[in-house]
């Protein structure tokens, strides 16, 4: 019998949510500035420019982290954590 993997469990629920978060932002931005991409955005005054560089950080850090995601998912996918098997 195959038991659920509590680890793997953890990791999709935080992917999933993180996910979610992409939406809801990239939404919300897109609605405040009235242009579908923060990146190409002309900002009109300092503050746009600093939430500009702010956005972009957010870019390159996400693309770490999903070059880093798609190196750990095959080195762990056949990871088995079993509750209480002893191990």
């Amino acid at each position: 019998m195959h038991e659920e993997d509590p680890a793997r469990k953890c990791f999709f629920s935080v992917t999933r949510d993180e996910q979610n978060h992409e939406i809801m932002c990239g939404l919300a931005i897109t609605k405040m500035l009235g242009h579908p991409d923060p990146l190409t955005y002309a900002p009109k005054t300092d503050l746009g420019r600093r939430l500009q560089k702010n956005a972009k950080w957010l870019y390159f850090n996400g693309a770490r982290y999903w070059t880093d995601y798609k190196q750990a998912v095959p080195k762990y996918a056949s990871f088995e954590f079993r509750v209480g098997n002893g191990a």
